[in-house]
């Protein structure tokens, strides 16, 4: 039993959310990698989630004094039990490895095709990252990635003020060309940050090559939506209006459809004697805990009223001091975007700051999920974007606390 630790409820959902979402791309990527630590260091994070569910429970109750506390906390109960369960499938997925049951285990090149990708590297003798950790070097704001974890010998570590040593292997999420030109920095390959960056704006992005297989497409969509779903879910929660929340109704009947095509494709590659039995059942293991996360997203977008979260004004503050922070950008008639395509507008950091990951377009009140980074944006776009963990914000917070 979980001893309580006296925190504030803020804290304590920030830390669940920061390491669910951590979480659940460590576990993809524990599959990609096939990669058993990795997925070992997953399943002792989900525990650490646990705990603090109970003293998320633990500390409203001791809050409650009245009917109307006890209204305004239901809405925290649904957001941490949702985030627990997120963090649940998580380490399920990676139990998959414990079992010796990864579908993935000699063919993980659908893993180049994903919208938010993972990649880990080795901290070369000539990095430039060596003796500085991730807050110093400002990453998440120049580079739109995100060192998720670091990998030392046998023991890993979590958080941004880890100093990185020579032979520390890196795990870094974002956008695939950011990832690779970063694990190309971290081997001392390029020589520094700046001249990474000039890499990653002159780069062309095309479309990737990859022999993959018609049921490895399907898991790739499935997981892609899903993830999204998540994304909106808080998004929902944040905005007073009524399309996010509509948008997460329709992809979860586009989830559920995604899951009906892929166990039929399978079944059919199983019938043909292309994938073993036992690759049949991980498959299906593996699509039954993507298709319980976009439950849970469901149910977190339609499970309260937005009103319980509005009138603490918290989640909104949770959010922003997140891992990942997913905000709406509006184009107005004198937006620097205006022109410019998705993947220009992810580096213009005139008015962000920062680079940023578009996860969707509003545009004449459709929502279109993950545009071609080839789209040019209009005046009266809105766009949907993720960043990682703002450094200069954590440095505010430090020095204030």
């Amino acid at each position: 039993m979980s001893s309580y630790t006296p925190s504030s409820v803020k804290e304590i959902l920030k830390e669940m959310m920061s390491i669910s979402s951590i979480q659940m791309d460590l576990a993809i990527a524990s599959l990609g990698m096939n990669d058993l630590d990795l997925a070992k260091k997953v399943i002792t994070m989900e525990q650490k989630v646990n705990e603090l569910i109970n003293q998320l429970f633990m500390h409203a109750s001791l809050a409650i004094r009245s009917p109307n506390d006890a209204e305004e906390f239901i809405g925290l109960f649904h957001i941490g039990n949702a985030v627990d369960a997120i963090s649940d499938s998580a380490g399920n997925i990676s139990e998959l490895l414990l079992q010796d049951s990864n579908p993935f285990r000699e063919r993980n090149s659908v893993f180049l095709l994903f919208h938010e990708f993972v990649d880990a590297s080795v901290a070369g003798e000539n990095s430039v990252l060596i003796g500085q950790n991730e807050q110093d070097l400002n990453l998440q704001d120049q580079f739109g990635v995100d060192i998720m974890a670091i990998k030392r010998d046998d023991e890993f570590f979590l958080g941004h003020d880890t100093e990185i040593q020579q032979g520390d292997m890196l795990y870094v999420r974002g956008p695939q060309a950011n990832v690779v030109l970063f694990g190309e920095l971290n081997r001392g390959r390029i020589s520094s940050i700046d001249d990474a960056r000039t890499l990653l704006e002159s780069i062309e992005v095309g479309s990737i090559d990859v022999d993959v297989r018609p049921y490895e497409r399907l898991i790739k969509k499935l997981i892609d939506n899903t993830l999204l779903m998540v994304d909106l879910a808080f998004l929902v929660h944040i905005e007073q209006e009524k399309i996010y929340q509509r948008t997460v109704g329709q992809m979860e009947n586009t989830v559920d459809q995604n899951v009906k095509d892929f166990m039929q494709v399978i079944l059919e590659e199983y019938k043909k004697g292309v994938i073993t039995t036992k690759d049949m059942i991980s498959f299906s293991s593996l699509a039954s805990e993507i298709e319980v996360l976009a439950d849970e997203a469901f149910k977190l977008a339609f499970g309260i009223q937005r009103t319980q979260v509005s009138e603490l004004n918290l989640l909104h503050d949770v959010m922003e001091a997140s891992e990942e922070t997913v905000e709406l950008v509006m184009v107005d008639a004198m937006s620097s975007y205006i022109g410019k395509t998705i993947r220009e507008s992810e580096f213009e950091t005139e008015i962000s700051g920062k680079v940023f990951d578009v996860l969707a377009l509003r545009r004449k009140g459709k929502l279109l999920p993950y545009p071609s980074e080839e789209t040019i944006i209009s005046t009266g776009d809105i766009l949907v974007i993720k960043k990682y963990h703002d450094s200069e914000q954590l440095r505010r917070e430090e020095n204030r606390d």
